[in-house]
């Protein structure tokens, strides 16, 4: 009563189990209406008392208890804003989203139940800020791919945002890339409360890969929605250490994280991101190792005496030592050292005690595919490789023999080529799209590494007719199709849908990658 117009609203809500903001969030069978879906509702809410069209800064927002919908029927909810004048020129919006016990009459019994609480308030307006999220080099770490993502968590379709994360070495940052769903903008107004979801889900993929354990959001300290009408592409998180929960006496995991769209404009930055630990082991089924570095990194300081004690075994050292041209003697060395790394992360735990790059043995199969054994008197285990070199780089992957069939990456330098060389290696829907595309030469680079790529995972070189492999680009985070022509697929005995692909240019290069799924 006390309250002047438009500064209070209080409205009920209606959460329906079908609806997918809550029928693809599940948990033990349970619909929970995520955090961010209570950010929707309450950034709506305060739109409402103030109608212009600025973005908002979201403080303390909070997850205090969740919403759970059981027995797939409907839950009544209720949204109070109220907007409380300050000494800054802009008012703030104190936003909350409780619910009630009620009896079989439908009376609300016992006290009222905060679920979602935050602070909101309308922004300056500076220019639009970008940020490059993508890693820079050297890049050396651990890349999950989705499918592997979404073995592990709990979220169905709808909420699938992440293309893949990317760990560096140092555990201290990852990168993700963004993937629309079919359901996005059935759930939510903008891209916002989307680019939160898939910075939570990043943050809890890094919770699993260093800690082994899942985590969930329970709030973040300041999140600016800068752009939200653009789309996201891609993200960063900082990971900023560990914190004791008070009430629990959990960890809780902190982190930083940013997301920008494809013309590297932010979209969101949040500050602040707390993850509590859930009991319990998790750990991913189809982790890969990764290392893109300039060559000259991983050997400028290795001299010839030290080569043996960088990691080479007598025979290795005596190849290296067989290379007549120095060039080329240090082209191999640096790809052996990066296989080694890369292969050194994924056997390690197969050895009680650890493993040295002098314990691992890189050899060939009868088709001349690489792979890589761990020799150190606790049994030989063995992981998929492949390495790629380019202008003065070399790429390398490694990944736990059991999940793939195989693997491949490759890294070319762009630049224009001659038409023999589009018309010998290209179908004709590969040209008709890169005549389309804005940058010609950058997009037939990336469908070459691509199917290079390809041919690597499956061990078979260049033994078929590159036209024989079709490649179709879809335009979101690099990812392609790559089909296999001729009668080749059914020959290699490939099911299309087991096959992931995807490309990226950078720094003048295209770099693929592309896994086989056993």
């Amino acid at each position: 009563e006390d309250q002047k117009p438009g500064q209070y609203l209080q409205a009920k809500i209606i959460l329906d189990p079908a609806h997918p903001l809550l029928a693809h969030h599940r948990i033990d069978r349970a619909c929970v209406l995520p955090g961010v879906g209570g950010l929707e509702i309450m950034t709506a809410a305060a739109s409402e008392l103030d109608r212009d069209n600025r973005p908002y800064v979201v403080e303390a927002l909070e997850f205090v208890r969740p919403i759970k919908l059981f027995k797939n029927e409907k839950l009544e909810i209720e949204l109070e804003a109220t907007r409380v004048d300050t000494a800054q020129d802009e008012p703030m919006l104190h936003a909350q989203i409780c619910s009630w016990v009620t009896d079989k009459q439908g009376n609300k019994v016992g006290e009222r139940r905060v679920h979602h609480r935050a602070r909101l308030r309308k922004a300056s307006s500076p220019p639009p800020r970008k940020d490059t999220v993508s890693s820079t080099l050297p890049r050396n770490g651990i890349f999950i791919h989705h499918s592997d993502i979404y073995k592990v968590f709990f979220h169905g379709p709808a909420f699938r945002f992440l293309d893949h994360v990317f760990l560096d070495e140092a555990a201290s940052q990852a990168t993700f890339g963004f993937m629309n769903t079919a359901q996005q903008d059935s759930m939510f107004q903008t891209h916002g409360p989307a680019a939160l979801e898939s910075c939570f889900q990043a943050c809890a993929a890094y919770a699993i890969e260093t800690q082994g354990v899942m985590a969930l959001p329970v709030g973040v300290e300041r999140l600016d929605i800068l752009s939200p009408a653009g789309s996201p592409a891609v993200g960063r998180l900082t990971f900023k250490g560990v914190a004791e929960d008070p009430a629990t006496g959990r960890r809780r995991f902190l982190f930083d994280a940013a997301v920008v769209d494809e013309r590297n404009q932010l979209i969101i930055e949040a500050a602040g991101i707390s993850m509590i630990e859930i009991p319990g082991d998790a750990r991913f089924p189809g982790r890969v190792a990764e290392l893109l570095t300039h060559s000259h990194s991983l050997v400028a300081s290795i001299s010839d005496k030290d080569a043996t004690a960088a990691g080479l075994t007598d025979l290795e050292y005596h190849e290296y030592k067989a290379h007549r041209i120095e060039k080329r003697a240090q082209e191999w060395l640096a790809g052996r050292l990066a296989l080694k790394t890369v292969a050194g992360r994924v056997l390690q735990k197969a050895a009680a005690g650890g493993a040295s790059l002098g314990d691992i043995v890189i050899r060939q199969d009868e088709l001349g595919k690489p792979l890589a054994e761990l020799r150190n008197g606790n049994g030989p285990a063995c992981c998929e490789v492949s390495l790629s070199h380019s202008n003065g780089l070399v790429a390398a992957l490694a990944s736990e023999g059991a999940a793939f069939r195989g693997l491949g990456i490759d890294i070319e330098k762009i630049k224009p080529r001659t038409k023999p060389w589009i018309d010998d290696y290209f179908t004709d829907d590969e040209k008709k799209a890169a005549a389309a595309s804005p940058d010609k030469w950058a997009y037939l680079t990336a469908l070459w590494s691509l199917k290079e790529a390809a041919l690597k995972a499956l061990g078979i070189g260049l033994r078929i007719d590159l036209q024989d492999v079709n490649i179709h680009m879809d335009g979101a985070g690099g990812r392609a199709r790559v089909e296999f022509r001729n009668g080749h697929a059914q020959e290699l005995n490939l099911d299309s849908e087991k096959i992931e692909a995807r490309a990226e240019i950078r720094d003048g290069v295209a770099l693929a990658r592309v896994f086989i799924r056993n």
